[in-house]
C-alpha cells in the first residue's frame, strides 16, 4: 500500500497518495484530510479534485476559480507559473497573510534582516554576494558594506514598476560629511528581479540636490548622471 502524506494550505488540508517526501512542517499529523482521491469527498467545498500524477493538485476555490498548485518536485518556473492564479482565486485577507508568510521566509533564509519592504535588505544581500562586500551592523548608520580594501558603500535600492518607473533613490543622509565613498544603485523590476547596478562616487552624489524639508540628498539616476565617466555600469 502506498504511504500517504498530507500538507495544509490557505485552502484546506491534501492528502498525496505514494508522496513522502513532503516537507515536515507542511504536514498534518494525525489529522483527518479534507479530500481523499478514492472517494472525492470533501469537508472543504472549496477542494475540488485532486490528481496524483507528480502531486499536482486542482482546487476550485470559494469565487469558483480553479487553481493549480505544484510540489515541491515542481521545477521554479512551474511554480512561479501558477503563483498569478493561486493569489487571483485568495480574498484581500489571505493576500496579506501571504505576504506576511513570505516576509518571514525572507527573513529565515537570511535574505532581508528587518520586515521592512524587503527591496533594501534584498539589493545589499546580492551586492555583497556578487562583489564579495562585507556586511555592516545597523550601527553604521550611512555604511552598508566594505570591501577588502576598506572601501565603503551605501546601497540603495529600487523598485520600477509601470505606474512609478522613476529612478529616483530613497534619502541619502549626511553627503556633506562624505559619510560613504561609492553608492551602489540598485534597481529591480516589478517582480523583483534584479535588473541593474550603478557604481556612483560620492563626488557625484554630493552634487545632486540638498531637500532641507527632509534633511537629505535626492539622488536620481537619470541619463546624464549614467553617462558620467566616473560613473559605471555593472549589471
Amino acid at each position: 500500500m502506498c504511504p500517504t502524506a498530507s500538507y495544509v494550505s490557505d485552502l484546506g488540508a491534501f492528502e498525496q497518495p505514494g508522496r513522502d517526501a513532503w516537507p515536515r512542517a507542511a504536514r498534518t499529523p494525525g489529522g483527518t484530510p479534507h479530500a481523499s482521491p478514492s472517494t472525492g469527498s470533501s469537508a472543504d467545498p472549496r477542494a475540488h479534485d485532486l490528481f496524483p500524477n507528480g502531486g499536482i493538485l486542482t482546487l476550485t476555490a470559494h469565487r469558483r476559480r480553479t487553481v493549480t498548485m505544484v510540489d515541491a518536485m515542481s521545477t521554479p518556473s512551474q511554480r512561479l507559473t501558477d503563483l498569478p492564479a493561486l493569489l487571483e482565486a485568495m480574498n484581500e485577507d489571505e493576500v496579506a497573510r501571504a505576504w506576511a508568510r513570505c516576509m518571514r521566509e525572507l527573513r529565515r533564509r537570511d535574505l532581508i534582516r528587518t520586515a521592512n519592504t524587503p527591496v533594501g535588505d534584498y539589493a545589499e544581500r546580492i551586492c555583497c554576494q556578487r562583489f564579495g562586500l562585507t556586511r555592516m551592523g545597523f550601527s553604521e548608520k550611512s555604511i552598508d558594506a566594505v570591501d577588502a580594501d576598506g572601501v565603503q558603500y551605501q546601497i540603495k535600492a529600487r523598485r520600477l514598476t509601470r505606474e512609478n518607473p522613476s529612478r529616483q533613490l530613497g534619502a541619502i543622509r549626511d553627503v556633506d560629511k562624505h559619510p560613504f565613498d561609492i553608492l551602489l544603485a540598485v534597481f529591480f523590476n516589478e517582480d523583483l528581479e534584479l535588473q541593474e547596478i550603478w557604481s556612483v562616487p560620492h563626488t557625484v552624489v554630493s552634487k545632486a540636490k540638498y531637500v532641507a524639508r527632509t534633511n537629505s540628498t535626492r539622488f536620481v539616476l537619470t541619463p546624464t548622471v549614467q553617462k558620467d565617466p566616473r560613473v559605471r555600469q555593472l549589471v
